[in-house]
């Protein structure tokens, strides 16, 4: 079950970064990548975004890059479970002009 559950996280994870990488492709505010990764539903995730905002240059690539760590389920499991870090990253071409 634990497992099924950590798949499901990196699932969204994975979701978290195409739109925290679409929305900083078409925003150059920080924020809006921060509030789309937030829109999949984890707690706590960490969304990094390259380049800054003031270098970005249409055409070229943004990375986004989220990472959470997911909380135990079961209870036997949960300590080690709780040390993992789950990671995902996601590049689009800067469409703002």
């Amino acid at each position: 079950m634990e497992l099924s559950l950590l798949a499901s996280d990196q699932v969204r994870l994975w979701h978290a970064a195409r739109e925290a990488a679409r929305a900083a492709a078409v925003e150059p505010d920080a924020s809006a990548a921060e509030a789309a990764a937030a829109q999949v539903g984890l707690d706590a995730i960490v969304v990094s975004v390259t380049p800054d905002a003031a270098f970005r240059v249409r055409g070229e690539p943004v990375t986004a890059t989220v990472t959470y760590r997911p909380p135990g389920h079961v209870p036997l499991l949960s300590e080690a479970v709780s040390r993992l870090e789950l990671e995902a990253k996601a590049v689009m071409r800067i469409e703002q002009p």
